[in-house]
């Protein structure tokens, strides 16, 4: 649970769902698998080991040679979603992949502008999660390009990964919405 951002994740072996505590919005995401320019690197089909401690759940999985551990971290920011590949899933070297996941539970994307992606529930024409503040290193501690994509019920992490130090580290932030301003006088 996530008392500041007003909702709970439940984890599964290859899904993480995200519910509004007042009802508001269900969203399940599903990491489908890596692109690597036009080639798929689907993710193995044997369930994710699951693990956690504290505020923190990991999925590790593997995608073609490397291994993926895709994380989550509960915090009052909101649930902190983190992909650390510990070297390039892609068959040859590519200047880019792409992390795809795929949206759930009758949400839809309602729009991105590369830097945020607003994730909107079925019929309710307000946005209910917000995708953003994505943060990508390499081993060496540098920043790495990246951006978001999406389309109707699929975001795709787009991260520049030639002459990276692996492993790389891709991390963005899943929050909700504030409705209201709060200011000293009100």
């Amino acid at each position: 649970r996530n008392g500041e951002q007003r909702f709970w994740a439940e984890f599964a072996a290859s899904v993480v769902r995200i519910a509004a505590s007042d009802g508001a919005f269900d969203v399940t995401l599903e990491t489908r698998g890596i692109r690597c320019a036009s080639d798929w690197v689907g993710l193995d089909d044997a369930p994710a080991r699951v693990s956690g401690a504290a505020n923190r759940v990991e999925l590790a999985r593997t995608a073609g040679p490397a291994a993926v551990s895709e994380w989550y971290s509960n915090g009052p920011l909101g649930l902190e979603q983190g992909f650390t590949l510990s070297r390039s899933p892609c068959v040859k070297t590519e200047p880019e992949l792409s992390i795809e996941i795929g949206i759930q539970g009758g949400a839809t994307v309602a729009s991105t502008d590369g830097k945020a992606v607003v994730v909107a529930g079925a019929g309710l024409g307000t946005p209910n999660l917000r995708i953003q503040d994505l943060y990508v290193h390499d081993a060496a501690g540098r920043m790495l390009p990246a951006r978001f994509e999406a389309s109707g019920d699929r975001l795709a992490i787009r991260v520049g990964v030639l002459g990276a130090v692996w492993p790389v580290q891709v991390d963005p932030l899943v929050v909700t919405p504030e409705a209201k301003l709060l200011t000293g006088g009100a």
